[in-house]
């Protein structure tokens, strides 16, 4: 089983979004999850490429008005 780290969950009125990652063998995976369903899926092929992603998946909601909060859980 691949462990998933949350790296940030935010909140709008009754909207809800979190973004996690897992590494594999093949590259590290990034979901972005909108309510119970998973939006948008994503393959890097490192860390750091997908934990820059996430910064800029995390820019767009502020922007849109989501509280946003770092969790880094795993």
């Amino acid at each position: 089983m691949i462990a998933e780290t949350v790296l940030w969950q935010g909140q709008r009125e009754n909207a809800t979004v979190r973004c996690a990652i897992a590494s594999n063998c093949g590259g590290v995976d990034l979901d972005l999850v909108e309510g119970e369903h998973v939006t948008r899926h994503e393959r890097h092929a490192d860390r750091s490429t997908a934990y820059e992603r996430a910064r800029e998946l995390r820019t767009d909601f502020e922007r849109r008005g989501y509280q946003i909060e770092a969790v880094r859980r795993e």
